[in-house]
């Protein structure tokens, strides 16, 4: 659904650090014309490399999460 805002090396520079990530998943299931149980999903993640995927798996009443590769 998107990506971190890139920095000087045309990548996110992030330090270590705890974060929020944001999913305006209402938003999107609007635009799709369709109802959904999580109009918002915050996810406070611990990020310590420089390249992380956090991942959401949506449906309209569930949602999962995982960091990826």
């Amino acid at each position: 659904m998107g990506r971190a805002a890139r920095g000087r090396r045309g990548t996110a520079d992030l330090d270590p650090a705890t974060y929020v990530v944001s999913f305006a998943t209402g938003d999107w299931y609007a635009a799709a014309g369709r109802d959904t149980f999580f109009p918002h999903v915050d996810l406070t993640v611990a990020l310590s490399g420089s390249h992380v995927h956090v991942a959401l798996l949506l449906s309209p009443y569930a949602y999962t999460t995982y960091q990826g590769s």
